[in-house]
């Protein structure tokens, strides 16, 4: 099944790539020169096609890099246990249960996957 969606996606947007490329394979020059469009002295001649899907996946690369570059403030990681999967994944352990109306602070902590430490005024010697 798999296969068979990965043609009907990738051969007609094959077909409409290289229709793409036929109908705009004019050579155009890319000039980094502001001052000198005539004569630049640095600047590429390629064909139009080239140009367009290069700046189309530097587009899509930037947009992919611009979230791991610069997070959310707001977001933080997954508390996860040593295993490394997420608590409650796979262990049928409920990370959204409620605790009873007695349980203790260190409880609500350590469900939140903070680290408990004694006060120092309630440590045993």
């Amino acid at each position: 099944m798999r296969k068979f969606l990965n043609a009907v996606i990738l051969i007609p947007l094959g077909l409409i790539f290289i229709a793409f490329a036929v109908a705009n394979r004019h050579a155009v020059t890319v000039s980094f020169d502001p001052f000198n469009s005539h004569d630049p002295s640095l600047g590429f001649t390629l064909p139009l096609f080239v140009v367009i899907i290069a700046v189309a996946v530097l587009g899509v690369v930037a947009g992919g890099a611009t979230p791991v570059a610069l997070p959310e403030p707001g977001r933080r990681a997954v508390p996860t246990g040593r295993s490394g999967r997420r608590r409650g994944a796979a262990t049928g352990f409920s990370t959204t249960r409620r605790p009873a109306a007695g349980c203790s602070w260190r409880w609500r902590a350590r469900q939140a996957g903070r680290d408990v430490v004694e006060p120092a005024a309630r440590r045993k010697a």
